[in-house]
């Protein structure tokens, strides 16, 4: 992954971590750039603002909500989810304690 790349992730991700735990109109684009280890220079490199950073953030979940193996897609395309409520519920937890694609730790296919 080229340097520039590494940059926008880790702001990315700082950006979901702070505006999930303080919100969004208590982070500042300091905040962010803080919390991804880049200067605020180079968020303003990348981002034109902090509506900018969200709006990528909204376009990350909704690829990643169109995957055919993201948790809640895999029950969903089994066909049996209406009578395994429970199975649709851990599929929802997963996602919630932080499932991403490609990641190892990703636990689908138990499902």
């Amino acid at each position: 992954m080229l340097q520039v790349d590494r940059s926008r992730t880790a702001i990315l991700d700082a950006a979901l971590e702070l505006f999930s735990h303080r919100g969004y109109g208590a982070t500042s684009m300091r905040d962010i750039a803080g919390k991804a280890g880049v200067s605020t220079g180079s968020v303003y490199h990348h981002f034109q603002d902090k509506e900018a950073i969200f709006l990528a953030l909204l376009e990350q979940f909704q690829a990643i909500t169109k995957r055919p193996d993201f948790p809640i897609n895999v029950v969903l395309e089994r066909g049996d989810f209406l009578d395994d409520f429970a199975a649709l519920a851990d599929a929802a937890q997963q996602v919630l304690a932080g499932w991403r694609p490609g990641k190892e730790e990703n636990t689908v296919g138990a499902l």
